[in-house]
């Protein structure tokens, strides 16, 4: 069956899309059942899109194993199992040399590990270097352990950037942090905001809609983890 239906006295016509991608539609009791093969029709584009990306969320978190290559600042490193139980990275290999008998989980997590300490030591290096730059000054940084958003910045100057940032390229995370920091004089999106970013990072435009990508990524390799239930409104 493509989709079961939930009845509720007091529910308005909805799609629901689980983590495991099963559809459900919500109707009100006063409905008939038909009613649910038109919503489903109307909105199966949508309902095709949300049960696809989770089935590839799934399969990404299944896929961590030596055969998986994460990114690291954009490029792809690979995973080798080392002969004494070791754990390092080699850089000059593109490589992380893991123990032999990890399993996928516990690979996450050596990973997730490792991207937080290579966020904070580059990323603090650039936030130091463009809020001189800039002539701002925040209260405080930290590296968030949430994939998602890439950065913030709250009204008493503290800005976070997630972990995540390390796997996407030095020139994309360099300029969300130009972005937070832009935050700490305009605390909107308004054209003098937009202008002091083009000032410190000319191609800005180009390089952020690479951050479409890497959420989409972020997604798929399974770092990012869905709601349980994503509802699209009828």
């Amino acid at each position: 069956m493509r989709y079961e239906i939930i009845w509720d006295n007091e529910a308005k016509h909805a799609v629901c899309v689980t983590d495991e991608g099963a559809v459900f539609i919500c109707l009100p009791t006063d409905v008939d059942e038909s009613v649910a093969e038109k919503v489903y029709a109307r909105y199966e584009e949508e309902i095709q899109k949300q049960v696809a990306m989770r089935k590839a969320v799934i399969e990404g978190r299944r896929n961590i194993n030596y055969n998986f290559k994460p990114l690291v600042w954009g490029e792809r490193f690979e995973i080798r199992k080392s002969e004494d139980d070791t754990s390092y990275v080699d850089y000059d290999a593109k490589c992380f040399v893991l123990p032999s008998k990890l399993r996928g989980y516990h690979i996450r997590n050596f990973l997730k590990h490792f991207y937080t300490r290579a966020a904070q030591v580059e990323l603090e290096r650039m936030i130091k270097a463009r809020s001189v730059e800039m002539g701002l000054h925040y209260r405080e940084f930290r590296v968030s352990q949430k994939p998602q958003p890439f950065g913030s910045c709250d009204d008493s100057g503290r800005i976070m950037l997630s972990y995540t940032l390390a796997m996407t390229s030095k020139e994309f995370a360099e300029s969300v942090v130009i972005h937070e920091l832009a935050h700490l004089k305009y605390f909107d999106h308004s054209n003098d905001f937009t202008r002091l970013v083009e000032i410190h990072c000319p191609d800005y435009d180009q390089i952020d809609a690479q951050g479409c990508s890497y959420e989409v990524m972020l997604r798929a390799e399974g770092w990012v983890k869905e709601d349980k239930r994503k509802w699209i409104e009828a």
